[in-house]
């Protein structure tokens, strides 16, 4: 499994996004439509972790893993500090 939500500190609610074929976008933080829309793009083309790095590498500033939550043997949080929020990515 794939999917990153974006968090805040505090957060109120829930809603899932995404394109027909893409990463799932799950919004955690209540994002204004627009963050939400751009969001959902950057995160619907990355179908892995290593496309992850390399839309980070590609940032200015860089962004990079700040944290590996494993969850289980099978289960891992990737957590990236991207705009003030946090896009956590979780693998299976």
């Amino acid at each position: 499994m794939w999917r990153c939500s974006v968090l805040e500190f505090l957060a109120h609610g829930q809603h899932a996004f995404n394109d027909v074929t893409g990463t799932p976008l799950i919004d955690y933080a209540n994002l204004d439509e627009s963050a939400r829309v751009r969001l959902t793009a950057i995160v619907a083309s990355q179908s892995s972790l290593q496309s992850v790095l390399d839309w980070g590498r590609q940032q200015m500033p860089r962004v990079d893993i700040e944290s590996i939550l494993t969850q289980d043997e099978y289960t891992h949080d990737v957590l990236i500090p991207f705009e003030g929020r946090y896009l956590v990515y979780d693998t299976t």
